[in-house]
């Protein structure tokens, strides 16, 4: 006999389903077990273990500098930027094309600055 109760060679408990008592006691024992287990994984610890066991080393980052290659790179897209718009906008009226040139300059001035912010946001 096992402490816990009668086991198949599988390591199985062998429940009598005639016996209701022997049914709901050992759905109650695995349930409570099964319950403590799930309260133990979704409390949080505290104490001086809990701190050894986690953390293990803190780095704490300065701001970076931005290169300044990466500011210049910046400041020549966007020159390159503006000159295109500007382009766009001479072509359109010196052939008379029957387009507005806000919808070329528009969307390439919104993604621009969008990459830009983004660009150095992320730095």
């Amino acid at each position: 006999m096992y402490p816990d109760g009668p086991r198949t060679r599988f390591g199985f408990t062998e429940i009598d389903f005639n016996n209701l008592g022997d049914l709901l006691s050992v759905i109650c024992s695995y349930g409570a077990d099964v319950f403590t287990r799930l309260m133990e994984i979704c409390t949080p610890r505290r104490g001086s273990d809990y701190d050894r066991q986690f953390v293990r080393e803190v780095k704490i980052k300065r701001p970076s500098i931005r290169r300044v290659k990466s500011v210049i790179f910046a400041g020549g897209a966007w020159v390159l930027v503006g000159l295109k718009c500007w382009a766009i906008v001479w072509v359109i009226r010196h052939y008379q094309v029957p387009v507005n040139p806000l919808w070329v300059t528009l969307p390439t001035l919104f993604f621009a600055g969008l990459c830009t912010v983004l660009y150095f946001w992320g730095e």
